[in-house]
């Protein structure tokens, strides 16, 4: 199976967006220029990309996607095998990579949210084997860089550049709650490792406390308290998306 060049022209495929986009939002051409002035002078953070985030996706890819679509692959799987695809061609096919990276300048996205928990094996091993993937990734591009403050955000925007916010989806990555001393001190481990935000629930109940898909609510437990007290001592970002109400209120 080849690796080629996106199967649509990237580009075109742009220009067929923006021109949907335009009938849709009826605006002058004054208002057209202002809106792509503003948005190419602000700081735009995406606050979720998905596997390897903004880029095309090759020949490859697509063929394995409906392969895995026909023979009904676990979502897990198909996010997992379609993240590996697309690292190994952005390292490793240069017409790819230059794809990669023009789709990160078209964009006009300062930061992206890259998220670090592979729905096929969401736990502790899983969120160090994805870092350890981006990371790989990370090392080969000098235009992206790994935000750890809102500085580097701040300065990778001053210098044309781009950065990747990386996140936790579940703070079951963090163990089963059976350690909780052990677990939280994970919390540490991953803010070392330049995790800068994570999720405290994923649509259902955790150790922490309550998913927004929940049959009741009860906010967060007396550990998810400590992992909570134990974020904001570090600093790192706290994420109530899909979480329950009780629990974001708590």
């Amino acid at each position: 199976m080849s690796v080629s060049k996106p199967i649509n022209s990237e580009e075109k495929r742009q220009q067929e967006i923006w021109a949907r986009t335009k009938k849709i939002l009826n605006f002058s051409e004054g208002e057209e220029e202002r809106g792509l002035t503003l948005h190419s002078e602000s700081i735009v953070i995406d606050s979720l990309v998905p596997g390897a985030g903004v880029m095309p996706y090759s020949n490859r890819i697509v063929k394995s996607l409906e392969t895995m679509l026909e023979e009904s692959k676990p979502y897990g799987d198909i996010i997992n095998e379609i993240d590996r695809l697309a690292h190994i061609d952005i390292v490793e096919n240069q017409e790819i990579r230059d794809g990669y990276l023009q789709s990160w300048k078209r964009s006009g996205v300062t930061c992206a949210n890259r998220a670090l928990w592979p729905p096929g094996e969401p736990g502790f091993r899983g969120a160090l084997k994805n870092l350890s993937l981006s990371k790989n990734k990370l090392d080969r591009f000098e235009e992206i860089k790994l935000a750890l403050s809102a500085n580097d955000i701040r300065r990778v925007k001053k210098e044309g550049g781009h950065a990747i916010l990386w996140s936790l989806l579940n703070t079951t990555v963090l163990g089963g709650g059976f350690d909780i001393s052990e677990e939280l001190n994970n919390v540490d481990l991953f803010y070392g490792l330049g995790v800068r935000a994570m999720e405290l629930t994923f649509n259902y109940r955790n150790f922490v406390g309550d998913g927004c898909m929940e049959r009741y609510e009860s906010g967060l437990s007396h550990y998810g308290v400590k992992v909570v007290e134990r974020m904001n001592n570090l600093g790192m970002l706290i994420d109530v998306s899909h979480s329950g109400y009780q629990t974001t209120l708590d």
